[in-house]
């Protein structure tokens, strides 16, 4: 999953938000977990509803519109709500007393950029390189088999 940082003009805000771009990965969102460090949260690209039913936690939430402006802040939203906000372009989800330690108002401007790529992508990326590298000779001479095998055939025909 895709991870991005927020700022506040220079200054980070959070380190590590998980980008929520896939249909199951905005369905679970953060059911499956069972807390959030300061630094971490979840961001949502057009989410005219957010909910947290089934969360184990409170959430702190920031609504932003089209220019990334913070447009509405909900603090410690409990689970088991559902909250439509049609006005939201992107929405972030933070640990609870995250917004008001950050001092998140409506009216200021958010931004974000990619970090680095999410620790379980790098290891399947990295296990499918491996794997490839030990296996390509393998497979290489079980191919050229075949093939030699086939034009044998061919030629004996």
């Amino acid at each position: 999953m895709k991870q991005i940082r927020i700022f506040r003009d220079d200054i980070l805000l959070w380190q590590r938000v998980l980008v929520a771009n896939s249909f199951l990965s905005r369905l679970i969102g953060l059911l499956n977990r069972s807390s959030l460090e300061p630094s971490e949260g979840m961001f949502f690209h057009k989410a005219p509803a957010i909910h947290t039913i089934g969360m184990r936690f409170p959430i702190d939430i920031i609504f932003l519109d089209a220019s990334r402006r913070v447009t509405k802040v909900l603090q410690q939203v409990r689970p088991n709500r559902i909250l439509p906000y049609i006005k939201s372009r992107y929405t972030i989800e933070l640990a609870a007393g995250q917004s008001e330690e950050k001092r998140i108002q409506p009216g200021e401007t958010l931004r974000w950029e990619e970090g680095q790529v999410t620790l379980e992508f790098a290891l399947i990326i990295s296990l499918f390189i491996i794997t490839m590298i030990i296996l390509m000779p393998l497979f290489a001479s079980t191919v050229s088999d075949y093939i030699q095998a086939l034009l044998d055939f061919v030629i004996d025909l």
